[in-house]
């Protein structure tokens, strides 16, 4: 992601997030996250390392260094959506899913909002809007997946109180394999 207007001054390299997992039978296991803040300082960039002989995972940021004990189907910020496209395309409806961050672990439900048309650069597509959320956060992230581009997000909307904080459209795709199809 980049950044325009003014907040290009914050955050003048792009914000970036890389998973590193494996996929079997429908099922995600994450080995390694990274997200680079934007930032010349780093501040608040984190790595996480999922041992899963030992079941933790290891947070590691500028200020610190956490271990989380975790279970099989702890996620990380860029496989829940991973996971979440597998699912949805696979049984048609979602579990609530684990998440460690640089913060500890935090449980998400999934609910089905509403069927919508979204215009975006590539076209306009028929979407299923899911609300995801945390018990007790006030922060919600909504997510319009399309069935014809096997469930990949084509506009994501971060709220807080309610109040819309972050808007993400799909711009372009590039698929690495035949299943554009």
């Amino acid at each position: 992601s980049r950044f325009h207007g003014l907040l290009r001054f914050i955050a003048p390299k792009p914000l970036i997030q890389r998973s590193v997992f494996l996929s079997k039978e429908g099922t995600i296991t994450p080995l390694e996250f990274w997200f680079e803040d934007g930032s010349n300082s780093g501040r608040d960039n984190i790595h996480i390392i999922f041992d899963w002989n030992e079941d933790l995972a290891t947070v590691i940021s500028a200020e610190q260094q956490n271990q989380y004990p975790i279970t099989q189907n702890t996620l990380d910020p860029g496989t829940i959506q991973v996971q979440f496209m597998l699912d949805l395309a696979r049984l048609a409806s979602l579990n609530n899913y684990t998440l460690v961050d640089e913060n500890g672990l935090k449980t998400y439900s999934n609910v089905v909002e509403s069927d919508q048309r979204v215009q975006t650069a590539l076209g306009k597509f028929s979407t299923r809007v899911f609300v995801q959320e945390r018990e007790g956060s006030s922060r919600q992230t909504l997510i319009w997946a399309a069935p014809k581009l096997h469930q990949l997000p084509v506009r994501i909307e971060q709220k807080n109180d309610s109040e819309t904080q972050t808007v993400f459209l799909l711009e372009s795709i590039n698929w690495r394999s035949n299943l554009a199809e």
